[in-house]
């Protein structure tokens, strides 16, 4: 995958995150007055969702960056062999 595609889910998990605590914040302390029935469910249901998405945008980066390692590292052995076989020496011939 691009870089691009690397920052944009680490800015989208971050902005999810920040969203989220804001979220919690504002709830706990300015909106509990005035949040009542539906609306206090659907507030912390969205508050979940981005809390949510958050994580799974971090999940998916963690993965990403582990399959990215393994195939560095599987491309420096293949090169290491392929160097170490070119710099190997000819064998001797019987007499």
């Amino acid at each position: 995958m691009k870089p691009s595609s690397s920052r944009w889910r680490r800015s989208c998990s971050l902005v999810c995150i920040l969203l989220a605590l804001l979220m919690l914040g504002a709830g706990e302390t300015l909106l509990t007055a005035s949040l009542r029935g539906i609306g206090l469910l659907l507030y912390w249901l969205v508050c979940l969702f981005l809390t949510l998405a958050g994580a799974g945008a971090a999940l998916l980066e963690v993965l990403h960056i582990g399959a990215r390692g393994r195939a560095e590292q599987r491309a420096l052995l293949e090169t290491t062999l392929r160097e170490a076989e070119r710099e190997k020496p000819e064998p001797r011939k019987p007499r």
